[in-house]
């Protein structure tokens, strides 16, 4: 058995409750937000062939899972609407493409168009941000409706979970 050199840089943990999520075209989602899942990557292998096997290699090409977060509904459905809206003028159910042109119209630096950017701030046991994690041209892609029911004696409050799709992410320092 070997002894570690060094001791650990922190002998803290990392609390699942010490995180703030920020989407400036969202920001009844942002407040009321519950779980915020930072998306797996993968670095799938090459496979090489050769006369008698396929030779692993090292890939080149990430894929990055959908970002997945909850949050609770508010009881004007402003944060729930704030998504809807936004993916509905993505899709253009109605209006004949008027609500689609104006977010390709808006310019991406406002976070009011097609795309927009969002951040994950984790901090430690002070509430000091640790790490940001930074997703680039983030778009809704799935979005949970509402479930009204009356079967539990009890208060419970509604929720919702919104997927996004984005180009890719990157982790910094504060």
């Amino acid at each position: 058995m070997t002894v570690l050199s060094e001791n650990p840089i922190s002998l803290n943990l990392q609390s699942e409750l010490n995180f703030k999520f920020v989407l400036k075209r969202a920001p009844a989602t942002e407040y009321w937000c519950q779980t915020f899942k930072v998306p797996n990557i993968t670095l799938p292998a090459a496979r090489v062939p050769s006369p008698s096997l396929r030779v692993p290699m090292q890939g080149d090409h990430l894929i990055y899972d959908d970002l997945t977060l909850t949050f609770k509904i508010d009881d004007q459905f402003q944060n729930w609407l704030e998504m809807h809206n936004w993916m509905t003028a993505i899709g253009n159910p109605t209006n004949t493409g008027k609500n689609y042109t104006q977010l390709e119209s808006t310019p991406n630096y406002t976070g009011y168009g097609l795309y927009s950017d969002l951040q994950l701030f984790a901090m430690d046991s002070q509430h000091q941000v640790t790490l940001v994690f930074n997703f680039e041209r983030c778009s809704p892609i799935f979005l949970s409706g509402p479930q009204f029911v009356t079967k539990d004696g009890t208060v419970s409050y509604m929720d919702s979970t919104v997927n996004f799709s984005y180009l890719k992410y990157h982790i910094s320092l504060p």
